[in-house]
């Protein structure tokens, strides 16, 4: 079948994160992050920016998040990176504005571009959560450890299986995750079928990687229901099954994942298990561009270029060109 998405285990499929309980959230840790300093001028007075700061910072800290984000919003739009990554953290976590992860990795990058630590460092687990390369997570989660380390190693043993600023081993993070997978731990359930349907620490098994990611999507887990999405699409352990494919594809689509995404757009572009709808593949295009897919933002850019799905834009076909080609994607 000529679907792109579903040739092999995509190169930027996102493993799930592996993470504790108590470290689950972006309101963890920003419990226990540094206090900000606002801006002081030559008096030692708050700078107007710096006291519009303390005013956001203060309505979000009285769970005033509708006005906070307003007030977040202004700053981030002149480029505080303090407030962008506040931003960023909002649409993470839903709080004031409809929860996006891709608004959510648009505004922790715009502040991991200026040197916030803490943004870095959310910008890595956010593209990690989402479905991205993992040169991009280990980019960021590199630059974050460059300038607050304790930002970065706060949470390493999510990032281990990946060899972030650690070795590879394979095997030992297998056995972590089903030993976490046994206990029920929804994320090493996906975890551990993401390793056994890549041979990572063992020999590639479907079978029990189809068993591991259906434990886990049945509990609503998206890296696992995209997981499930590529055996059945491909045929890997399991009858090929591309109503199926796109229905688990669809899951994890509907809550974020750029992988997901892009691998049911390309089904709506070919009409392949589903009825084609150009137009439907070019808005999952568009999302997982949004959120930073170099391959949704190739295929994003062909449907611009051919008028397929939506009006002709070659300006805007050659941004995405561009901004696929940057990010090192060869179709």
């Amino acid at each position: 079948m000529d679907l792109e998405a579903a040739d092999a285990l995509p190169a930027e499929a996102s493993a799930p994160l592996a993470v504790s309980p108590d470290v689950r959230s972006e309101a963890a840790t920003a419990a226990q992050q540094p206090k900000v300093r606002p801006a002081r001028g030559a008096a030692g007075q708050l700078s107007p920016p710096g006291r519009a700061l303390t005013a956001a910072l203060a309505a979000y800290a009285r769970e005033e998040y509708h006005a906070a984000a307003r007030q977040f919003r202004r700053l981030a739009q002149n480029g505080d990176a303090e407030a962008q990554y506040r931003l960023g953290m909002l649409y993470a976590l839903g709080k004031g504005v409809l929860g996006n992860l891709g608004d959510a990795i648009v505004w922790y990058r715009r502040a991991a571009e200026q040197g916030h630590a803490e943004a870095q460092y959310q910008l890595s687990l956010a593209y990690f959560r989402g479905g991205h390369a993992q040169g991009e997570v280990g980019r960021w989660y590199e630059a974050a450890a460059e300038i607050d380390k304790n930002a970065a190693d706060r949470n390493l043993e999510l990032l281990f299986p990946h060899g972030i600023r650690v070795s590879q081993d394979h095997a030992e993070a297998l056995s972590w995750a089903v030993a976490a997978a046994e206990q029920g731990v929804t994320e090493a359930q996906a975890f551990a079928g993401s390793l056994y349907a890549r041979g990572l620490g063992c020999e590639i098994d479907y079978v029990e990687a189809h068993r591991w990611y259906l434990l886990a999507a049945e509990q609503g887990e998206a890296a696992a229901e995209f997981g499930l999405g590529v055996l059945y699409a491909n045929g890997f352990g399991v009858e090929i099954d591309l109503a199926a494919a796109a229905r688990w594809y669809g899951k994890a689509a509907a809550k974020g994942n750029a992988d997901a995404q892009t691998a049911l757009a390309l089904m709506y572009a070919a009409g392949a298990g589903i009825e084609r709808d150009p137009e439907r593949a070019v808005q999952l295009f568009r999302q997982a561009a949004e959120s930073g897919h170099a391959r949704a933002r190739y295929n994003l850019a062909l449907h611009l270029l051919r008028g397929d799905g939506v009006l002709p834009n070659f300006t805007m076909a050659e941004t995405y060109f561009r901004q696929a080609a940057r990010q090192g994607y060869t179709p």
